[in-house]
């Protein structure tokens, strides 16, 4: 409400939503799934996203279904003047 009371219109993309399929996430040294590595997230998409946000391209967003272990898509984000994106 800070924000928007200066005009901007923050938006948020949560890291959480870009967990790599389960089937795809990374076993650790216990033998069990290491949520916490880098490897976790799926950067390449993230950084792919990123760059068309910052070039006024709508995306895509995923929703990380913790349910099924995968992302679905299907909310639209649209860039619009004075987004601020909060990670």
């Amino acid at each position: 409400m800070y924000l928007e009371s200066f005009g901007l219109h923050p938006r948020v993309l949560s890291m959480d939503d870009y967990f790599v399929e389960r089937r795809d996430n990374p076993i650790g040294e216990d033998g069990k799934p290491d949520y916490e590595c880098l490897e976790a997230l799926d950067l390449e998409l993230f950084d792919t996203q990123l760059a068309q946000l910052l070039n006024h391209e709508t995306i895509k967003v995923p929703t990380y279904n913790f349910s099924l272990g995968k992302k679905e898509f299907k909310n639209d984000y649209y860039p619009f003047k004075r987004n601020i994106l909060i990670d």
